[in-house]
């Protein structure tokens, strides 16, 4: 369809120039000569030359608007997709920074909260640390030097202001913990121990946290720890086969069995 537009208008152009050469011809007659006839014929060659020629520029011009045009059409559709992924994308951004904005709102209440924690637990962690070391003071002398580390290293987490409340808290909750189960256990070891006034080595069974009982190594001599006077004290010989036998529970000699064993408020003969 283009290359007939092209064509159609240099069609009429030629007619045009052959129809006035020979009107000329018609109107003239013999009076013309050859020589006049070709250059007439030169003269609307040359024009319709110059006609095609200006026809042709015309054309590439139109071709070069139209490349241009379906360029630009093409980058717009290109900017519109991309506007459309930019809009979808600011949504989803929208969406995410009020969900963070949310979150970050939920932290900042829960750090107050901490804080608010953390100043009225380093009273109660104190006061813990407090009664475990009058605990240790005033109890029966058990595992004294393990006991004694734990305390202090306790009391120096305490002081430490570059350790968390938590860790704090941890501690001191395992340092009771500790404590308590020292109730729910038996045990035997080896200490000196002034009994009678004599530096004597001895077999220390310990019953929970209830009573700490010795025997010396030949089972002959057998005592107690008596809280109210802080001091060992012997046992009558007729408590010396239960504490014997309670030695060899503890060390896992014999199994575990009811004792009659002397606990409480004792009186020494």
């Amino acid at each position: 369809m283009r290359l007939f537009m092209v064509k159609k208008p240099l069609f009429f152009v030629c007619l045009f120039f052959i129809s006035a050469i020979f009107y000329t011809i018609f109107l003239t007659g013999d009076a013309f000569s050859e020589n006049a006839v070709d250059q007439v014929a030169a003269e609307a060659k040359t024009s319709v030359k110059a006609a095609i020629k200006m026809r042709q520029s015309t054309q590439k011009d139109q071709d070069k608007w139209a490349l241009e045009k379906e360029k630009l059409i093409n980058e717009y559709n290109a900017l519109k997709e991309k506007k459309r992924d930019l809009t979808s994308l600011n949504q989803e951004l929208s969406l995410s920074c009020s969900e963070t904005k949310r979150k970050i709102e939920n932290i900042e209440s829960k750090i107050k909260e901490i804080a608010i924690i953390s100043e009225n637990l380093a009273p109660f962690l104190n006061k813990s640390c407090e009664e475990l070391k009058i605990m240790v003071d005033q109890g029966p002398p058990m595992l004294l030097n393990e006991r004694e580390m734990r305390l202090a290293k306790l009391e120096k987490t305490l002081k430490d202001k570059q350790i968390s409340a938590s860790e704090k808290f941890r501690k001191t909750m395992e340092a009771l913990f500790i404590e308590a189960e020292y109730g729910n256990t038996i045990e035997v070891y080896q200490k000196n121990i002034m009994l009678e006034n004599k530096s004597v080595l001895a077999d220390i069974f310990r019953l929970g946290r209830l009573s700490l009982f010795c025997r010396t190594p030949d089972g002959k001599t057998t005592g107690y720890y008596n809280e109210a006077e802080h001091a060992w004290q012997k046992l009558d010989t007729k408590y010396n086969p239960a504490i014997n036998r309670a030695c060899a529970m503890g060390a896992k000699r014999e199994p575990i069995d009811f004792l009659s064993l002397p606990v409480g408020r004792m009186v020494v003969q």
